[in-house]
């Protein structure tokens, strides 16, 4: 016995469309969540309250995560992939990685204040 037997062939289509707009709808909203839960982990931390510093951390998260959309469609298509195949090549977090290196070796962190000389004075403090 089937078990759509006792439908009509319209209320069987109808559910079959239900069904299909169901998966779909799910398949947009995992590309969104998706999306957040990348961005995220290009978001830099903070404890600053102000909101245009903390807006644009957000808007480099954004612009970091589109850059890798971008550099992992561009490795799909050189190795004949669907634009929407997983690239395995180059994750998010290595890209990620890769960055801070770069920054980290340009821009080495300085743990030294200099001072001009005239602050310095060799007189006696009252």
């Amino acid at each position: 016995m089937y078990a759509f037997s006792g439908w009509g062939k319209g209320t069987a289509v109808s559910e079959a469309r239900r069904a299909w707009l169901g998966r779909r709808r799910y398949r947009e909203r995992f590309g969104i969540e998706t999306s957040y839960r990348q961005k995220n982990q290009a978001r830099g931390w903070t404890t600053s309250t102000n909101p245009e510093y903390r807006l644009l951390l957000e808007g480099v998260a954004l612009l970091l995560r589109q850059v890798w959309v971008c550099l992992t469609l561009r490795i799909a298509r050189a190795r004949n992939r669907s634009p929407n195949a997983w690239v395995p090549e180059l994750p998010l977090v290595e890209m990620l990685d890769w960055l801070a290196q770069r920054i980290r070796a340009r821009y080495p962190r300085t743990r030294c204040i200099t001072l001009p000389h005239k602050i310095l004075t060799t007189a006696p403090m009252p």
